[in-house]
């Protein structure tokens, strides 16, 4: 084997590329690149993520680690050198930077340090590349663009053995193992981000200092998709964005999953993808600035994408924010939730390939627009790899869809939740027929309250919204009464800490029993209230805002 990749190493660059087409591409690239790079992949773990965030700087150290993840041999793992992150980042090395989410527990539900980390760790990064593009804009040249990269260390097609991170408080250091030969070979859990971390929510909602500390952590995850989404404010038609993220969903992204992701410019999905923002269950709002992003998912659909009988976009947006209802695979390409399919067998290829292009677009000094515009071709080969698709759920529902989550045919919940029950018992379509149950179903068990809002956040107060931001700062208020209600708590609750899936909502039992106890006045004034700023609170300040300090922001802890 090691004779055969010696004369790998001697081959030019075209004969090698063919070479690596034959052996299945990306993982003979891996362990040409173990032979060839003596210098060993440097790991960074961010110091305030306690583990649950890695930086890899640079696209060799890159491409090293993943190479170091398809192998168990011992000398390899041992020569990756893992360090904290200290002081303050300078320049992106060659312009590719990579987040790794590692917090498989809890399917890297995002925690407050997580948060904080990465939150720190851009504006550190990331801050001076705004600043440098806001003033080359009047001279009309701008500064090269920068790639980052964020996926979870659960994503076997990158990390085919997963790295396990460990810390030894004697020595004061930091060691990445592949998994114990003696652990069960059990199927491998596949996840980007499942949400934000509710459970601690939940139990800081009993203590007597929690709710200023939930505070902080939706502040800051609010804040961290502020600067994933816009940076500090300068993208504009004629000034290209100094960062590109991109983000690799092989797997569960929910709630704060979507927050980490949708934002960014290239979201690339696989077959494994499974997209949801099923806050209702937890008597919770669509946040993470999903107001922003669900009426427009179909506006975000790439050209070439359309299909017939198309439903209008805030059409789906209430669907997805009423039901909870679970997107798989290829549909979130349709949906717009992702830019981009790969079939995860080639998504190691995928990532190399994207980096390599990202360094060699930072060396010649080309900004995000053209940046972009190389990704998004590069991307699409990708795409024509994977088979035909089969008909997809906006095929199969779109005229379901509209037919009963239009804004403009229902003005309300209840008008939905009859329109379903109409669907259920006297539609002549089986197929729509299940459709309409599964999704009375799961309104039926979602927090009226929750319903209530989420309705008047994506069909009204999302589609009026000017900018990502300003959703984010109503989203935070009506984030505020949340954490004071009680249904938040018993949907938590039920779902997450119990787990007897039997949620006693104290707004109502049901939003018709809701409706006909207090009036409809009565309850369509109480869930305005649920849009403004709680009395004796403050507004959300997002970084970039006049007058936020960023340094000082990024600095807080909890």
């Amino acid at each position: 084997m090691w004779q055969t990749l010696a004369r790998v190493q001697r081959l030019s660059g075209v004969a090698r590329r063919r070479l690596g087409d034959r052996w299945a591409g990306c993982r003979a690239r891996r362990w040409m690149a173990r032979v060839a790079n003596v210098d060993p992949a440097r790991l960074r773990v961010l110091p305030l993520g306690e583990g649950q965030v890695w930086e890899i700087g640079g696209r060799e150290h890159l491409q090293r680690f993943m190479a170091v993840c398809d192998t168990r041999d011992a000398e390899a793992w041992r020569s990756v050198q893992v360090e904290e992150v200290g002081g303050r980042g300078g320049a992106v090395d060659d312009g590719v930077l990579t987040w790794v989410l590692n917090r498989p527990q809890a399917m890297n539900a995002l925690s407050y340090p997580m948060a904080a980390a990465m939150r720190q760790r851009y504006l550190e990064r990331f801050a001076s590349q705004w600043l440098v593009g806001v003033a080359a804009k009047s001279a009309g040249k701008h500064p090269p663009a920068s790639v980052l990269f964020m996926v979870s260390s659960s994503c076997d097609a990158v990390f085919p053995v997963r790295p396990h991170l460990s810390r030894d408080e004697s020595a004061g250091r930091w060691h990445v193992r592949p998994p114990p030969d003696s652990a069960p070979a059990a199927p491998r859990a596949r996840f980007f981000c499942a949400g934000g971390d509710v459970r601690a929510m939940y139990q800081l909602g009993l203590e007597s200092d929690g709710y200023r500390r939930q505070r902080q952590f939706f502040a800051h995850e609010y804040m961290l998709d502020s600067l994933l989404g816009n940076g500090l404010g300068a993208v504009t038609t004629t000034s290209p964005p100094p960062v590109l993220q991109v983000s690799l969903l092989g797997g569960i992204v929910m709630g704060g999953g979507a927050g980490l992701s949708l934002h960014g410019r290239f979201r690339v999905c696989t077959e494994h993808t499974v997209f949801a923002m099923p806050e209702g269950a937890i008597g919770f709002h669509p946040d993470i600035g999903a107001t922003w992003f669900l009426p427009r998912l179909l506006q975000w659909r790439r050209e070439g994408t359309n299909a017939p009988g198309m439903p209008e976009p805030v059409a789906v947006g209430v669907w997805l924010a009423l039901t909870g209802a679970r997107v798989v695979g290829r549909d979130c390409l349709e949906l717009g939730v992702a830019t981009h399919f790969c079939p995860s067998a080639r998504l190691c290829a995928l990532v190399e390939a994207a980096s390599d292009a990202a360094a060699r677009a930072h060396r010649a000094g080309r900004d995000g627009h053209q940046l972009a515009g190389e990704l998004d071709a590069l991307l699409d080969m990708f795409a024509a790899e994977a088979p035909p698709a089969e008909p997809g759920v906006l095929q199969q529902h779109g005229g379901s869809i509209e037919a009963h989550f239009s804004p403009q045919r229902h003005d309300s919940v209840l008008s939905i939740l009859q329109s379903l029950e109409r669907a259920v018992t006297s539609s002549s379509s089986a197929p729509e027929r299940q459709f309409a149950e599964q999704c009375l179903q799961a309104m039926r068990a979602a927090s009226p309250l929750s319903l209530l809002v989420a309705f008047e956040a994506v069909a009204r107060q999302g589609v009026e919204s000017p900018s990502l931001q300003a959703c984010l700062r109503r989203e935070f208020r009506t984030t505020l009464w949340f954490l004071r209600h009680g249904d938040f708590r018993e949907g938590v609750r039920a779902q997450l800490v119990d787990k007897d899936r039997r949620p006693r909502w104290h707004s109502a039992p049901s939003v018709e029993v809701w409706l006909e106890r207090d009036g409809a006045d009565q309850v369509r004034q109480y869930i305005r209230q649920y849009f403004t700023l709680p009395e004796g609170d403050t507004d959300l300040v997002l970084d970039g805002d006049a007058g936020a300090d960023t340094t000082a922001h990024a600095r807080a802890s909890l």
